[in-house]
């Protein structure tokens, strides 16, 4: 019988009686692309250095590197890691930052600068005259103070004589608060005085109270009323020389407010959550606010901060300035109209967790795990990580995988899959009871479809129910993960024991395993690396070869029972090797071949006689050729 080819990878399940003649019941080292049973290159030392677990983050092609376990994930541009136990955090390639920003304590020190009591009633007659038509005329009154004045009382003298106030209004605009046109200097056939007098109602401030009427289509000051028994008759009609009222006196803010804190990254846009609402200011007849001791963030990351407000038109949280980080004090003089306006969208916004595990990212959102929930982001805001925002699942999860149709998450027995297109629409669906993941470090994702190791074995999945892909070849493997990789459709698993088993899709599905002394394995531009003695070496490309372990199946003849006799074996080999020969499991023979030849290897005659016979290889030289001729004897 002439064996020549041994490209069909390793076969534990069955009896090595029945794998297939091209397969190995032991498949080491061996590169099984080539057909022949030849090993694979030795590794090269990269003369790259680095910490034990490693990630190429491709944006920057930039080494990262950790003495501790990371999950890393890149994601537009970014690059983030969690290690399970401290804060995430993000990397652009110049500046690391914690994933998220904290939320600032609540403002609680303010100074009120209150206006001065608004003029509540004033008392307004026509009486017979020649100095204004008599017509409607408009006018306004205001309390004054050195510093400041009250809102706004309009009232009207009709043509008819009758008096109409208006409802108090805030100031700091009057062309809009206060209706206004073009009224042309008239003479009218009929004219009159208004006498004005008697403020009531109302403290009066040191500089009394302003009286302002409408010429031409501009408030004009017609004079004062400095007590409460002043009286004021206007009785000249043009006062177009006369003062208008200076707006910026008037106090800006009009209600009942509240104040908020963010802080910003502004480089890349990351706000923090706000902080809780301060207490209720009234500033209900007008006023300013000073707001003091705005808290200082200590993470580096942030560079500014913005003072949102809601109250007095204002019913959300509306961003009144942006200041920088070290600023402590803000006097805001800004109008409801005045203030940038931009609505915060940070209400729900936390930093991520300490705790965080395995990151994934899927459906533009951010996902990981802590314990048995999966956290996420809202969409395109992977720094923000609400409280809410969790799916929860009956056991720990022990994996994240993100795949064609959906997001695998696993437990340690249960694999489940997760589908939506938003925070609030996402919901789980359990794919299989049977098959969980038993370690992140297993979870690779080739085209689409995750690969992981479960409790059987080698499993796969493109969103589907996962299928024990190892099961046929290797039986039941209860593997212990350490790292994993894929490189040119190959799946690497790091064992625990430092070895690798491989299962390789670009060459007809098959397993092989390596042994090449690596404690971590990783790709970085399409180069597969293994880590040793803290340097990076290049696998697979040295001049040099590694030992091949390879042992044939049992070649029965077609009956195991038959005795049969086996008198030579006829080897064509390349380089060195160390080849036994075995009969019914026992060692018969074993020779040492060197150089390219072609050798016969003579079995003794007193071994010469079994029921099946079966070759154990090592070595770094190339097997490609096995002839052995079966001798049929007398069943024992």
């Amino acid at each position: 019988m002439k064996l020549q080819q041994f490209e069909g990878g390793l076969a534990t399940r069955l009896r090595t009686q029945f794998i297939q003649v091209n397969q190995g019941a032991v498949y080491e080292n061996i590169d099984n692309s080539v057909g022949t049973l030849v090993p694979v290159k030795k590794s090269l030392p990269s003369g790259i250095l680095l910490n034990k677990f490693q990630h190429f983050y491709d944006a920057q092609q930039e080494w990262v590197s950790s003495t501790v376990r990371r999950d890393y994930l890149e994601y537009s541009g970014d690059l983030y890691w969690a290690d399970r136990g401290t804060q995430p955090q993000k990397y652009n390639g110049t500046t690391q930052t914690n994933l998220g920003i904290a939320v600032p304590s609540k403002l609680t020190s303010f100074t009120i600068a209150a206006a001065v009591a608004p003029v509540v009633e004033i008392t307004a007659n026509p009486i017979a005259g020649s100095g204004l038509p008599k017509e409607d005329t408009r006018y306004i009154a205001v309390n004054t103070s050195a510093t400041n004045v009250s809102n706004l009382l309009p009232f009207t003298v009709k043509a008819s004589g009758a008096v109409e106030t208006g409802v108090v209004v805030a100031g700091g605009a009057i062309a809009t608060t206060l209706a206004k046109w073009h009224q042309a200097k008239i003479t009218a056939a009929t004219t009159r005085d208004i006498v004005i007098k008697d403020p009531v109602g109302f403290t009066i401030a040191a500089n009394g109270v302003d009286i302002y009427r409408q010429y031409q289509g501009t408030y004009r000051l017609v004079g004062n009323l400095a007590t409460s028994s002043s009286s004021l008759t206007d009785n000249v009609e043009d006062i177009s020389a006369n003062a208008e009222l200076d707006e910026s006196l008037i106090l800006p803010l009009q209600g009942t407010y509240q104040y908020a804190l963010t802080y910003l990254n502004s480089s890349d846009g990351s706000e923090s959550g706000p902080s809780t609402l301060s207490a209720e200011l009234d500033l209900s007849d007008g006023g300013s606010v000073t707001v003091n001791n705005i808290p200082v963030s200590v993470d580096p990351q942030v560079d500014k901060k913005r003072l949102y407000r809601i109250g007095g038109n204002l019913t959300t949280l509306t961003l009144v300035v942006e200041l920088d980080n070290a600023t402590t004090s803000y006097a805001d003089l800004l109008s409801d109209t005045e203030v940038v306006g931009t609505l915060i969208d940070t209400t729900i916004a936390l930093p991520a967790p300490n705790n965080l595990a395995y990151l994934a990212q899927a459906y533009a959102m951010l996902f990981a795990a802590q314990g048995s929930k999966l956290r996420f982001t809202p969409i395109g805001k992977p720094d923000q990580w609400p409280e809410l925002y969790f799916l929860q699942f009956d056991a720990d999860i022990t994996g994240i995988a993100a795949v064609a149709n959906g997001l695998l998450v696993f437990t340690k027995f249960k694999t489940f899959i997760v589908t939506g297109t938003g925070p609030t629409s996402l919901s789980q669906q359990p794919l299989t009871t049977n098959q969980g993941c038993l370690a992140f470090e297993s979870v690779q994702v080739l085209s689409g479809a995750a690969l992981w190791v479960s409790s059987d074995g080698l499993c796969l999945s493109n969103g589907g129910e996962p299928i024990v892909i190892s099961k046929n070849q290797l039986g039941k493997q209860e593997l212990v993960v350490k790292d994993s990789a894929i490189h040119d459709e190959v799946y690497y698993a790091l064992l625990a024991d430092n070895t690798m088993l491989a299962y390789d899709f670009a060459y007809s599905k098959i397993f092989k395993t390596f042994s090449l002394g690596n404690e971590s394995i990783v790709v970085g531009n399409d180069v597969l690396y293994g880590w040793s003695a803290g340097e990076l070496q290049t696998l697979f490309t040295s001049p040099g070869y590694e030992t091949l372990k390879y042992v044939s199946p049992r070649f029965i003849e077609g009956s195991v029972t038959e005795q049969k006799t086996y008198k030579n074996v006829h080897v064509y080999h390349k380089g060195d090797i160390i080849f036994k020969v075995l009969i019914d499991d026992v060692l018969v023979v074993t020779a040492v071949l060197s150089g390219e030849d072609t050798t016969w290897i003579k079995v003794p005659q007193s071994l010469q006689r079994g029921n099946f016979i079966q070759f154990d290889i090592e070595g770094t030289g190339e097997v490609y050729e096995i002839e052995y001729i079966v001798g049929r004897g007398h069943n024992a």
